[in-house]
């Protein structure tokens, strides 16, 4: 791999877990970085002051990543930042809630799809201009193991995978 020495990175859902651990990482790798978050700004903000204590540039970005415009505006202020993303890490995401299969209505799917699907298309979509077309790019796309099982294991399903062993 090579070095990521003054790339520009663009890193969604810092606020905490795997995205805060993505961010530091670029940090420490010496990449300059807009990290966005939804709701909490502490660990971004914390990031930012490291990043700065490094003589590396950091840029916070709040926003509801459901929403296009907010999108929009986001990638507006990272290109404006930035100038262009050698590296796009999306990684927001939400189990939202844990319910059972017999409890989801259509709103509360399309709002898991918006949330897990719908942004990383948007936001790929809209940073697509900002991509590094000289050097190339690297676009990362993370996913929960949540997804295997909703996150915990249904009643129903315990059964049934002891009886397939």
């Amino acid at each position: 791999m090579g070095s990521l020495v003054q790339k520009k990175a663009l890193v969604t859902g810092t606020s905490q877990g795997i995205g805060a651990a993505i961010a530091m990482t670029l940090i420490n790798a010496g990449c300059d970085i807009c990290m966005h978050y939804f709701h909490s700004p502490d660990e971004p903000r914390r990031m930012q002051q490291y990043a700065a204590a490094r003589n590396q540039r950091s840029l916070c970005l709040q926003g509801d990543l459901t929403n296009e415009q907010e999108v929009v505006r986001c990638l507006r202020e990272s290109g404006d930042f930035l100038g262009q993303i050698d590296v796009l890490v999306n990684n927001s995401g939400a189990l939202v809630e844990r319910r059972n299969l017999s409890q989801v209505d259509n709103a509360f799917w399309q709002s898991l799809l918006d949330i897990n699907l719908k942004t990383m298309m948007t936001v790929t979509r809209e940073a697509h201009p900002l991509l590094n077309k000289t050097d190339g790019a690297s676009i990362v796309n993370i996913a929960s193991l949540a997804g295997r099982m909703g996150g915990h294991r249904d009643p129903w399903f315990i059964p049934c995978a002891k009886g397939l062993s």
